[in-house]
């Protein structure tokens, strides 16, 4: 694709293309809509080298998400890029 010029070739590499907070919420909320049974927990793993501080950006994360619907009665954290924090969004 990149050679045929249809998308940038820092765009296929790039974790901080975007908005990060944007996409993950976008990758959240689809989870949200389906059904996981009981004791569920949503783990997302941040796979950015440049390791956000999450814990500066959970209020912007919890306003953003419609949480109307949340199967996940065990929460919804992210773990650090290096495995070593984990972050309860909700």
């Amino acid at each position: 694709m990149v050679e045929a010029g249809k998308v940038s070739l820092l765009e296929l590499v790039s974790c901080l293309q975007g908005n990060l907070i944007a996409m993950l919420v976008s990758r959240i909320q689809a989870k949200l809509n389906n059904d996981y049974g009981k004791n569920a927990a949503l783990v997302v793993r941040d796979t950015c080298p440049a390791d956000p501080d999450w814990d500066l950006e959970l209020n912007e994360i919890k306003a953003q998400l419609d949480l109307s619907r949340n199967p996940f009665d065990k929460g919804i954290w992210i773990l650090s890029y290096a495995k070593d924090r984990l972050f309860r969004v909700v």
